[in-house]
């Protein structure tokens, strides 16, 4: 047994259609791998879309070299459009499902040679090898190109024939709006490439395809080539890059594609997102229970960010609750499955689970929130400030687990049965004592025992621990002839050698290989033939001289050739034709002047005058003469003449002797003469009607009729044989067979109509039916029947089986309905052989002071009063006291008290908040209207604003002021009264001032009293 380490969790959203060739940078990229969606392949990663991990890079090392400056321009050549679509044929742009079907495709190619490919559905071709630009690899457009109006060239970033691409121009981008800024004005940033820590596209041409959120079956349905959640059943979604929410349209969430994790920071990154179209509210959510009926509180990454945000989205409709069983996402309400057991790649076993942060009430029975994907921002050590996004998982000893990282609780580790098991089991965390109960049984970690728990982060001295391995210092990187282990640098990784330290680059094709920064190189060997019409390259040290520049033209050097191009290789052209069409000179080409002669030749010999009708002509002095007829007579058709002409050229017939005698030589007719060119006569008859004879006529004109056709088939013309053939000249049939090996009936066959009758008998007498389950076997009515064998045990989660006539009784499927004879309940499952479970049917009548009681033998609901004085709530927040009184909810204390003892308000209890109010019935003084402005007259702002500009002079005095002038215990109102009777405010005695306004009259003295005894109202 041994239990899993603590381990970072890392979730991934929806994606499809990820490819992985392409280069940043001016160089090649290795597509980094994903990490594992906790959920497992289950549909539902982050409860958003297809869980997805990101596939290994195919492309080879290359470096692009610098084409002139870009000039800015770019043309789009038109098509015809013919109204059928072009079949594919592998060019630039032919549509396509798999390597093989495009042009110059080469099956196993050397890693990072192969020159064509199917790239994102549509064929392209390298257009850089090694640091080499190919000329003219992308002119070779195809007439079915998916890209429509566009032009191909090799960009900047890539080494391959893109489209809407010109050289040395740049093309990857992370939005649309990149395209614009790169001067793709129609274009839409579509494919994917994993490229460091981002995700990268390339600017495409829009043309006719569909935009971001519209419903696709493949990658080419879509601007974007990127089709997501299609299947051959439903219709996927068409996506398009985005960093945050505020990137897509309304309606739309950023969904991170999936995330990666720095081996030596453990800091993740994001990919990078798409435009998600999400059904449901959206509404911003915290728990299960604040989102609508219907919905499901579900969370989102957004990719910029990597925070964790939480939105009410379409639950699956029928779907289960969390903790019931399931396989795939779809049978939970929640679209999220998690795994206990996988076979195949599928879910064997798992449960419904649901996103939670910290309240475990969001999750099921014996459930527990297991914090288990990202925190805010990737991290985990500011538990109070962050939001954390995690899982309703089981936590309890002996419940199954996938990490102990907060998911087994009280101190427990999720155990395995061994090293390859994926799930284990809750159980007590065993802890240690000393140091030697620690050993990993890696040679150079240093285990030591710390507070109870193992500590292998040590590494020994003069070692290295890379990989998963052990290495001495010195050791060298079994990958990397210029690295090695330099444990004085560092421990964890391979150190790079000095520059110009001997190695071996493995391959052939170089020459003096040296290090150079921590890489082995060597110079590339030279190869080149000086022949236009191949390729030169080296291959396991060999050079090889490959084809090329199929049907350019060029130059034999001969004067007798005429329309030299490139052919296989070689420079080819077609001999120049001296032919006079004579067969009696000899032609041929001067090779220093290149001008035809033609002398007499073949004295005597055959020849052709070019006439049809006559034959055997010779060659004399240089021409062609003589010969006799070529058409002549034949004496297999006597009727006939032959004839000859010209034009055309053929030889023909005319009849003759029409009606006359004439002999066809055959002794089986009569009456021979010519008709029409032919000679013919009458046929002789010898047929004698019978099938299983061959009727003929000898050559001296006798009839004969020979036994044949044997075994051929016939009819004897008896309607109870069957399977009637020849037999010696005969038609014999076998005897029908009716038996039917059924001892309850009498078989036998219709002379008339051929069939079987099957009649009963026997009846009422003992047979058997060959069935072990059934007993007490009769014949009735021709049949043999027994009586079913009785197997039930009684249980409704049982299968009652006979099998060979013996009783079994399995469990049925857990989760399968069943009842457990309580009228009140309903949803009843199997557990086992026993039903259990099931849902309280709903009795409540709504009312405060009746009971909710539920027949168990019938289900039918009945709503006794409740007992006098039993507490209730009668909906009045104003009253206390509620009791039930004869099935009436009534209080013992009538109205809530909300007297505030001034008579400037009416004062009254509002029933549905339970709150006071305490309205002005107009009658007394206010600050704002009555008494502001003569503070304001009198004081200046210091006074009225109390200090800070606000209104505080109706306040207390604090403390420190409470003796001032008297003041202790007073408002400053009243006090500020005192000051302005007293002469003490304005700032100059007994108000002789005049610069604040002069003293305050009675009347305006009166009203600040009134305003100060009414309790200064603001």
């Amino acid at each position: 047994m041994r239990a899993i380490g603590t381990m970072r969790w890392l979730a991934v959203g929806a994606m499809a259609g990820m490819l992985a060739l392409g280069c940043t940078k001016a160089e090649e990229t290795t597509g980094p791998a994903a990490a594992t969606d906790v959920q497992g392949n289950d549909g539902t990663g982050g409860g958003t879309g297809n869980d997805v991990v990101a596939p290994t890079d195919k492309g080879g090392p290359g470096i692009d070299t610098p084409k002139p400056p870009d000039t800015g321009t770019q043309t789009d050549t038109a098509k015809t459009d013919t109204g059928t679509p072009p079949a594919p044929d592998g060019k630039l742009g032919s549509p396509c499902a798999k390597d093989e079907e495009c042009a110059g495709f080469v099956a196993n190619a050397e890693p990072g040679k192969q020159m064509a490919f199917c790239f994102g559905g549509f064929c392209t071709a390298r257009c850089n090898s090694g640091g080499t630009a190919i000329p003219g690899a992308c002119s070779n457009v195809s007439a079915a190109d998916i890209f429509s109006t566009t032009n191909w060239g090799c960009p900047k970033d890539y080494v391959i024939c893109m489209p809407n691409a010109e050289e040395t121009k740049n093309i990857a981008c992370e939005l649309d709006a990149d395209c614009v800024a790169l001067g793709y004005t129609t274009a839409t940033c579509g494919i994917g490439v994993p490229s460091g820590k981002h995700l990268v596209g390339m600017c495409l041409p829009k043309n006719d395809r569909k935009a971001g959120g519209a419903a696709c079956k493949a990658e080419l349905d879509c601007q974007s080539l990127i089709c997501l959640g299609s299947s051959a059943t439903a219709d996927g979604i068409c996506a398009g890059f985005c960093k945050k929410n505020a990137d897509c349209a309304s309606g739309n969430l950023c969904e991170g594609v999936g995330f990666l994790t720095d081996s030596t920071t453990q800091i993740p990154g994001a990919w990078g997102g798409f435009c998600i179209p999400n059904q449901g509210s959206l509404t911003y959510c915290t728990k299960q229970a604040t989102c609508p009926k219907g919905e499901v509180c579900s969370t989102s990454i957004e990719p910029s960010s990597l925070d964790a945000q939480f939105f009410c989205i379409t639950g699956v409709s029928g779907g289960k609750d969390v903790g019931a069983p399931c396989t795939k996402g779809g049978d939970c309400y929640s679209g999220i499955c998690q795994p206990t057991e996988i076979k195949d790649n599928t879910i064997a076993k798992g449960f419904c689970t649901q996103n939670c942060q910290k309240d475990p009430a969001d999750c099921g029975a014996d459930m527990r929130c297991g914090q288990l994907l990202l925190h805010e921002n990737g991290t985990a050590d500011k538990v109070t400030d962050d939001v954390l996004t995690g899982y309703c998982v089981f936590g309890k000893k002996g419940d199954p687990c996938v990490t102990d990282v907060e998911w087994c609780g009280n101190e427990m580790s999720c155990v395995l049965a061994n090293d390859k098991d994926l799930f284990g089991t809750c159980a007590e965390t065993p802890g240690c004592t000393i140091d030697g109960e620690c050993d990993d049984k890696i040679a150079c970690t240093v285990d030591k025992c710390n507070q109870g728990k193992c500590d292998h982060s040590g590494i020994a001295d003069a070692t290295c621990y890379i990989g998963s391995t052990c290495y001495k210092d010195g050791d060298p990187d079994p990958k990397n002839a210029c690295a090695s282990c330099d444990a004085a640098k560092t421990k964890a990784a391979w150190s790079s050698k000095i520059d110009g330290a001997t190695c071996d680059d493995a391959d052939a094709c170089t020459e003096k290989d040296g290090c150079k920064s921590g890489k082995c190189e060597g110079q590339a060997k030279d190869c080149n033939d000086k022949n236009t019409c191949t390729e030169d390259k080296c291959k396991a040290g060999a050079c090889e001289y490959a084809p090329i520049n199929e049907t350019l033209v060029c130059d034999d050097g001969s004067k007798c050739t005429d329309g030299e191009v490139c052919t296989k290789g070689q420079c080819l052209g077609a001999a120049k034709s001296c032919d006079d069409k004579n067969a009696c000179t000899l032609d041929a080409c001067d090779p220093a002047t290149g001008t035809c002669k033609n002398d007499a030749t073949n004295e005597g010999g055959d020849c052709n005058d070019g006439l049809f009708c006559t034959t055997g002509e010779t060659c004399q002095g240089g021409t062609c003469k003589g010969g006799g007829a070529t058409c002549k007579n034949d004496a297999a058709f006597p009727c006939k003449e032959a004839t000859c002409s010209e034009d055309p050229a053929a030889c023909g017939t005319k009849n003759i002797n029409e009606g006359g005698a004439c002999s066809d030589a055959d002794a089986c007719t009569k009456d021979d003469k010519c008709t029409a060119g032919t000679c013919a006569g009458t046929g002789k008859s010898c047929n004698d009607n019978n099938p299983c004879t061959v009727d003929g006529c000898d050559a001296q004109g006798n009839c004969t009729n020979v036994a044949g056709n044997e075994g051929a088939s016939c009819n004897d013309e008896k309607a109870c044989t069957e399977n009637d053939k020849c037999l010696a000249g005969t038609c014999k049939g076998t005897d029908k067979v009716c038996a039917d090996t059924n001892t309850c009936t009498a078989d036998s066959c219709d002379a008339t109509s051929g069939q079987c009758k099957h009649d009963p008998t026997n009846e009422a007498q003992a047979c058997t039916d060959g069935d072990l389950c059934t007993e007490n076997d009769l014949c009735t009515g021709g049949s043999c029947l027994g009586a079913k064998k009785s197997c039930s045990d009684g249980k409704d989660c049982t299968d009652d089986v006979c099998t060979g006539g013996n009783c079994t009784n399995p469990n049925k499927t857990p989760g399968t309905q069943c009842s457990d004879g309580n009228a009140c309940t309903s949803g009843e499952t199997c557990a086992g052989n026993s039903c259990q479970g099931g849902v309280s049917k709903a009795c409540s009548d709504n009312k405060e002071c009746t009971d909710d009681v539920c027949n168990p033998s019938d289900g039918v609901c009945s709503n006794p009063t409740s007992l006098n004085d039993t507490p209730c709530n009668d909906g009045d927040l104003c009253t206390a006291g509620d009791v039930c009184t004869g099935g009436v909810c009534t209080a013992t204390v009538a109205t809530k008290s909300c007297d505030d003892s001034s008579t400037c308000t009416n004062d009254s209890c509002d029933t549905a908040t339970g709150l006071c109010k305490n309205v002005s019935n107009g009658t007394c003084k206010t600050y704002a209207a009555d008494a502001q402005p003569i503070f304001s007259k009198y004081c200046g702002g210091c006074h009225t604003g109390g200090g800070s500009g606000s209104h505080n002079i109706g306040t207390t005095y604090a403390d420190t002021q409470k003796n001032s002038y008297n003041c202790s215990g007073k408002t400053k109102g009243a006090c500020a009264l005192d000051r302005i009777n007293d002469g003490s405010m304005p700032t100059f005695a007994n108000c002789s001032n005049t610069f604040t306004g002069g003293c305050p009259s009675q009347a305006e003295r009166d009203t600040l009293k009134a305003w100060i005894d009414q309790g200064q109202k603001p």
